[in-house]
């Protein structure tokens, strides 16, 4: 169990640094595409090799926050999170960026795989981005938003999809980890154990959201906690807290599998 310590972290919490284009961003009707080196390609073949899928199922471990089962249709999801710094190793790196296909970007003023130049550190200054995933009603896209005002960065085509062509059946906030068999599992969120209700320390995503079967963004009350390691990684779920309404905490530091 956790205790409560008092909301401190108002004053101490800055929206992370922006990352659009800084001159404004590529001509009307184009968009910005990060250059690959020689060097990113073997690299990326070298932590991406493809592997079986219950290799993936064995060594990925999750710690989240997620609506319960047979509760509802959803139509999206969002939070506002504390942006961390995880260090991970080879093979601890994964298509999650624009190597991976099928993504369309629409803006051209705010590129994929951006850098963040300020995040969190445990105890200091903490850094929030907002992030929201949305489906449209009328052709069933998936759109991702970003920033306080929800812009539309670009979205994934329902097309690609088998489990979501047509609303999600629960969603889930919180982390995943992954590092093959054997190996040191990475840290999560901000690499600390939760002992406390305590966002200074903790990596954490607040004011939850789902967006409904009519597509209304509404809180997500029907939720409970999982984690498949928790000797490692563990997720607490704190609803009414504060000015932080529906709170998340996630995390825990690196480990050796025994």
């Amino acid at each position: 169990m956790f205790r409560r310590k008092r909301d401190q972290v108002r004053s101490n919490v800055r929206e992370s640094v922006h990352i659009g284009l800084k001159d404004g961003g590529c001509p009307f009707g184009t968009v910005p595409i990060r250059r690959i080196t020689k060097e990113d390609l073997i690299k990326e073949r070298n932590v991406s090799k493809i592997r079986p899928l219950d290799e993936y199922a064995f060594a990925a471990h999750y710690a989240v926050v997620r609506t319960k089962r047979g509760t509802g249709k959803f139509n999206g999801a969002g939070a506002t999170l504390s942006l961390h710094n995880p260090q991970v190793s080879r093979g601890q790196s994964h298509c999650f960026n624009t190597r991976c296909p099928e993504f369309v970007l629409v803006r051209s003023d705010i590129p994929l795989d951006g850098i963040y130049e300020n995040t969190s550190k445990p105890g200091g200054q903490i850094y929030e981005i907002h992030r929201y995933i949305q489906r449209d009603l009328a052709n069933g896209n998936w759109w991702l938003l970003i920033g306080a005002n929800n812009i539309p960065i670009g979205f994934w085509p329902k097309r690609i999809f088998s489990d979501l062509t047509d609303s999600a059946s629960y969603v889930e906030w919180g982390g995943m980890v992954y590092s093959p068999p054997g190996t040191l599992t990475p840290a999560m969120g901000s690499g600390h154990y939760i002992g406390e209700l305590d966002t200074r320390n903790n990596a954490y995503l607040r004011n939850i959201e789902v967006f409904n079967d009519q597509g209304r963004n509404v809180d997500a009350y029907n939720t409970e906690t999982f984690a498949d390691f928790t000797a490692f990684y563990t997720a607490e779920d704190i609803k009414n807290f504060k000015s932080f309404r529906h709170l998340v905490l996630y995390g825990g530091p690196p480990q050796k599998f025994v």
